[in-house]
């Protein structure tokens, strides 16, 4: 499978694990502005951590290191 930028074989794997009827569900999303609406009709959490980001605008803001991390938890925190 090819990868492609707008998160296309991303979208494939959650919806067939969907379709399979696996026991395991999905609670937490990690993507772009290209997965909010998996996000939405699976009925979880989302937090925007890649490009594209449309809904927010990022001057100085990582999630890498000890500060990203932070980062990382506050925005997770916010999402609940």
């Amino acid at each position: 499978m090819a990868k492609q930028p707008d998160g296309r074989p991303v979208r494939h794997l959650i919806y067939d694990r969907h379709l399979r009827h696996e026991e395991k569900e999905i609670t937490l999303i990690l993507g772009s502005s290209n997965d909010r609406e998996v996000a939405l009709t699976k009925d979880c959490q989302f937090i925007l951590t890649s490009f594209p980001m449309n809904e927010r605008l990022v001057f100085n803001r990582t999630y890498a290191g000890y500060r990203g991390s932070l980062t990382f938890t506050e925005d997770l925190y916010d999402n609940l």
